[in-house]
């Protein structure tokens, strides 16, 4: 079916369903996070806590002390650089282990690019003039200048609050993703959609820039924002909602055709790699500030 013979729906009948799609998301989400967060913590608690018959820990600890001696330390719950550090090296590799098999398919896989197409195709129901107008405000929240603009006076406020760890862990995130967002478009040299609506972009298409830059500034700052509040559903709130901001924006870009969903989702990936490696950066400043120094 051509793009030309799908008309776009009302703006009365796509805002309602974008809007039951968010609460709907938020309703399913808090039970998924008070698993993550408070009945995973005490299942593993509980399995620590559970003994190894004395004959075989004193003959795995003489046999390979100081290997021992560093598993015990990775999954340490107490200390950042034990069990907290070790998840988020393994998460850090599945995400990059994601991105790689979406590159690899846009590279090498016919069936995701004609996906891509397809997805583009179809989202043309959403193009009604006014809904393009409301997306193309939204996508403007991960444009270059914004991002910059919240970047900056982030920093300032960190910078003023004394709040190093998290100041180098939101450079490092953004800096990072960045890099690699740029040297990865001009390296693909990706062609964008072919132009479906008044909204325009010169750069390479993959992986998305606005994607990378929006999980990676608004997502660090949702969990500088979240780890200082105390309730747990307090927290879910925060994290939802800035993790709202960052799927519209993405998803924006999909609606104004300047991206395919796989540019997309590759520039989440990224961003949220950066996001990982800030927060392991800021971790592990704050658990090193926080030990008496050494006489």
């Amino acid at each position: 079916m051509d793009a030309d013979s799908i008309s776009p729906l009302s703006l009365w009948l796509l805002l309602p369903v974008l809007i039951a799609v968010v609460a709907i998301g938020r309703w399913l989400a808090w039970p998924l996070w008070r698993l993550v967060l408070i009945w995973i913590p005490e299942f593993w608690h509980l399995l620590l806590q559970v003994p190894l018959p004395d004959t075989l820990s004193w003959r795995i600890g003489r046999r390979w002390p100081r290997f021992t001696a560093w598993i015990t330390g990775r999954v340490d719950p107490n200390r950042f650089a034990g069990l907290p550090l070790t998840l988020i090296v393994l998460l850090a590799l599945y995400l990059v282990s994601l991105a790689a098999g979406v590159l690899e398919a846009v590279l090498e896989n016919e069936e995701l690019v004609a996906l891509d197409s397809h997805i583009n195709q179809a989202l043309t129901v959403m193009r009604d003039d006014r809904f393009v107008h409301l997306f193309h405000w939204i996508s403007g929240m991960g444009h270059t200048n914004t991002l910059a603009i919240v970047l900056t006076v982030a920093i300032l406020l960190l910078w003023a609050q004394g709040r190093l760890a998290d100041l180098y862990g939101l450079i490092l995130a953004a800096g990072a993703s960045s890099t690699v967002t740029w040297i990865g478009k001009y390296v693909i040299d990706r062609e964008r959609p072919a132009s479906l609506t008044f909204a325009e972009a010169l750069s390479p298409s993959f992986p998305s820039g606005h994607a990378t830059g929006s999980m990676a500034v608004y997502g660090f700052i949702t969990f500088v924002v979240a780890r200082q509040l105390l309730g747990p559903r307090q927290q879910f709130e925060v994290v939802y909602w800035g993790l709202t901001l960052v799927g519209l924006i993405a998803f924006s870009r999909m609606v104004l055709s300047l991206h395919y969903f796989s540019d997309v989702a590759a520039g989440l990936l990224i961003g949220a790699f950066g996001v990982v490696a800030g927060i392991a950066l800021a971790e592990y400043r704050r658990e090193r500030d926080a030990e008496p120094a050494q006489p």
